[in-house]
């Protein structure tokens, strides 16, 4: 598949009958593909239908402007074929992606066996399925699923999970029961992480306890809150290599390494908003020295280190701030410009 990689996301160039090429997120954890509205215009595909209903985060209803029906999507080599779309603004996306076309949701793969190598870098399709009777590697795990999205089922603490495979998630282990599990430490607000229809604002802490995956071992890894489902993003997935086989409906991890150690989860001692060019300021730790430096919550950053927040992209924004300590963050707050010096936080040590 054409594409590129923007952080551990990975944004197919293709065409959409013969009309392109358009950036399109490539979502396992979506059981529909959305194309953005300017784009179907752009292209001129024929919407069915002026209204129509669909579900954002935590089972809320969300308007979108239609549904198409798409002949043919091509890139590189790969060509699908006769699947539906639905017509959405996705324009509240483009800060963390730049421009976005539209999501391609697991079910517009389906007939086929695509592999994601995080490490190599590659997103591969073709028509092979998996042999579910080939001997097992030591250092591969095996999941049979049979939903219109790709779960597997995870040893949580002792407790058996369901957890959804999201490649459109940049979390790690994020959990809709998350207050019942044993934690090791106190929870602690981590991250914003954006849904369809709303901005989720998620805690963090340690499991006290491992998280097995087949042979996977996770040493008291940080998990996350999610009102909505269970499911373990790119956070984790960019450490393995994934084969969905669709139609038999099997998951390969080649897994490397298959006990991983607890690392920490930091932060600027803040959680923002992410704006076409500003970051808006929603929670932070009144024990970080962010805080003791003068960052307070309504605080809007306009540039880190001196550079715009409209000019970054993918992964510019994250190389910046590892680059520097501390960092110098801009601010714009009743009508005046300030700079703050924020330094790393731990929020789950």
């Amino acid at each position: 598949m054409d594409g590129e990689w923007c952080n551990d996301y990975f944004l197919i160039l293709a065409t959409i009958d013969g009309h392109g090429p358009l950036r399109l997120l490539l979502d396992t954890g979506a059981a529909i593909s959305l194309l953005d509205d300017d784009a179907a215009k752009r292209i001129g595909v024929r919407v069915s239908s002026s209204s129509l209903g669909m579900t954002g985060g935590g089972g809320a209803a969300v308007a979108a402007a239609g549904q198409a029906s798409i002949g043919r999507l091509d890139s590189g080599e790969v060509k699908l074929r006769d699947f539906d779309m639905v017509i959405h603004d996705l324009a509240r996306f483009e800060p963390f992606f730049g421009p976005l076309d539209g999501v391609l949701g697991f079910s517009a793969l389906r007939g086929s066996t695509f592999t994601i190598d995080y490490p190599a870098r590659t997103v591969t399709v073709t028509n092979e399925a998996l042999d579910r009777n080939a001997p097992r590697q030591e250092n591969e795990a095996w999941f049979e699923t049979g939903t219109s999205r790709p779960h597997i089922l995870a040893d949580v603490a002792g407790r058996q999970v369901r957890v959804l495979v999201d490649s459109g998630s940049g979390g790690g282990f994020d959990f809709k029961m998350f207050d019942e599990l044993p934690r090791s430490s106190d929870d602690r607000p981590s991250h914003a992480s954006l849904a369809l229809d709303r901005l989720v604002l998620a805690r963090a802490a340690r499991l006290n306890g491992q998280l097995r995956i087949g042979p996977i071992v996770f040493d008291a890894p940080a998990i996350g809150s999610d009102p909505s489902s269970s499911k373990l993003g790119t956070q984790v997935m960019s450490k393995f290599r994934w084969t969905f086989d669709t139609r038999r409906k099997l998951i390969r991890i080649d897994s490397g390494p298959v006990r991983i150690e607890p690392a920490p989860v930091t932060n600027l001692g803040f959680v923002g908003s992410r704006r076409l060019d500003e970051i808006q300021v929603v929670h932070i730790a009144q024990d970080s020295a962010t805080y003791a430096n003068g960052l307070r919550v309504g605080d809007r950053v306009t540039a880190i280190n001196g550079v715009a927040v409209e000019l970054f992209s993918c992964a510019g924004m994250r190389e910046a701030i590892e680059r520097a300590t501390p960092v110098v963050l801009t601010i714009k707050r009743k009508g005046r410009r300030v700079s703050v010096e924020a330094h790393s936080y731990n929020v789950v040590p």
